[in-house]
């Protein structure tokens, strides 16, 4: 015990995180990779392909020959992932959110109850998708830009009634659309 505060590891240099991983813990994660590279033919696995692949990766990069043999689109600067799980469950459960929200064109931070409705990645930044508590139009709030939320009482949650969200992204490039917003053909 430090100071009557916390405790440290004799070892300064030991971290529980960067414990190593035994071979036959390997072996059994081996085997849950091969599983579902099986299951990934079936249209239902078809959107885990990427996931299989990270984790496979992953597996190589931390057994003996430590290589990776696949790069993914990573920033460990980008702010804000640490949210994703808390909204995540915001989103699938629908319990509406107060948000401290600084835009990029403000120069102070607001505070406003928003329903969040989906969370989408663009470009390897994490956006949520919401309808304000006093307003129609849906918004799009970057993760990064969020300082902190809190949950609040779920009843007064607003179920979001327009589009299909599938449909509603399925012709746009980006995160951000407007009502207006129509499809256009572009010829090269």
């Amino acid at each position: 015990m430090v100071d009557r505060k916390f405790y440290t590891y004799e070892d300064p240099d030991y971290s529980i995180s960067k414990s190593p991983i035994n071979d036959a813990d390997m072996g059994k994660m081996r085997e849950i990779v091969s599983v579902l590279k099986q299951l990934n033919g079936f249209q239902y696995f078809e959107e885990m392909s990427d996931i299989i692949v990270r984790l496979e990766n992953n597996l190589n990069k931390t057994s003996a020959s430590g290589k990776s043999y696949i790069q993914f689109e990573n920033n460990q600067q980008l702010k804000g992932l640490h949210f994703i799980g808390p909204l995540y469950k915001a989103v699938s459960h629908k319990i509406p959110l107060l948000i401290e929200y600084k835009s990029f064109k403000a120069s102070t931070a607001s505070k406003n109850v928003y329903f969040p409705y989906l969370l989408k990645e663009y470009r390897n930044r994490w956006f949520l998708i919401v309808k304000p508590q006093k307003g129609n139009t849906l918004l799009t709030l970057a993760l990064d830009r969020i300082i902190d939320f809190q949950e609040i009482a779920a009843n007064i949650f607003v179920e979001y009634t327009g589009v299909d969200f599938e449909r509603y992204f399925s012709e746009a490039i980006g995160v951000t659309i407007t009502a207006s917003d129509r499809a256009q053909k572009v010829i090269l």
